[in-house]
């Protein structure tokens, strides 16, 4: 309900105003706002050892597209105030040699990456 209402606040001044938000919503039980786009991040341990995981990322990507239809997922490394999240990980416990040659490989098909 507040999403359509800033949906429309924006409408009525010429602008359009996109809402995004983790797809937590989405295991509430009842139906998930019309989010325009979705954020997801990997986990510090997925960063800390360069690799994804392919089966939960797949699964968490067809929950999101059965919940909010064909949306675009930004995927990103976050952060907060410690050096416990995915962005302190890959930038406090990982050499410059790992961050570049990092092999984070995303389980999206090439035509979801170019969304």
């Amino acid at each position: 309900m507040q999403v359509e209402r800033i949906h429309e606040y924006g409408r009525n001044r010429g602008k359009e105003i996109f809402i995004g938000s983790w797809p937590t919503v989405a295991y509430f039980p009842y139906p998930p706002p019309n989010l325009d786009f979705v954020t997801v991040s990997p986990s510090a341990r997925e960063v800390m050892e360069m690799k994804l995981d392919e089966a939960r990322w797949n699964e968490k990507l067809k929950m999101i597209r059965r919940k909010f239809g064909d949306i675009p997922i930004f995927a990103f490394i976050d952060w907060a105030t410690t050096s416990n999240t995915p962005l302190g990980r890959f930038s406090q416990s990982l050499t410059k040699e790992q961050q570049r040659e990092s092999s984070l490989r995303s389980p999206m098909s090439s035509s979801e990456r170019k969304m």
